[in-house]
């Protein structure tokens, strides 16, 4: 075997790469992506799509018809969420998915759906923790963190007693 002792290997200079890579004709973008990595036109979007569920509070209570504002980072491109929930069962001690909570909805850094007391009737009427977390639908991102509050149905509403009104006219009976 013969030994390379007196052999150094020396480092090439830029512009004898490029002018290698020209002459061989090789697909530019690839080298270049090899050498300096990412390019500038290739930059894909850093912020998480991932929003923030500011309404209802962490342990709020919510009677009636529930409100979810969500906020996502200033420079984010949303335009469209949707929001699931899930409900403690304490039967299974489990939290059980409910699914949606209604369409999708539009917004941009900011937005806020309202959902009807029906639904949670519809979905179990006798929960009341709940959770609901929020995903940007458009573009696609991921699911934000979970918020649980206590959602209970709207308190009757108060209404005098009827009273019975006999019309001077109206006959007797």
């Amino acid at each position: 075997m013969a030994s390379r002792a007196g052999t150094r290997i020396t480092p090439v200079s830029g512009r004898t790469l490029v002018l290698a890579m020209v002459l061989l004709g090789g697909p530019w973008p690839a080298y270049a992506q090899i050498i300096l990595g990412e390019m500038p036109w290739e930059h894909r979007a850093t912020l998480p799509l991932e929003p923030t569920v500011t309404l209802p509070a962490e342990i709020d209570v919510v009677a009636g018809d529930l409100l979810v504002a969500v906020r996502v980072p200033a420079k984010a491109n949303a335009r469209k969420f949707l929001v699931e929930a899930a409900y403690w069962d304490e039967r299974s001690k489990n939290w059980v998915p409910a699914g949606p909570l209604g369409p999708e909805f539009p917004g941009g850094t900011t937005a806020s759906t309202r959902v009807s007391a029906d639904v949670r009737a519809t979905l179990n009427s006798t929960a009341t923790r709940w959770r609901v977390h929020v995903r940007v639908i458009n573009p696609p991102g991921g699911w934000g963190a979970w918020r649980e509050f206590t959602w209970t149905p709207a308190p009757p509403q108060k209404w005098p007693a009827p009273s019975v009104v006999m019309r001077k006219d109206a006959p007797a009976r």
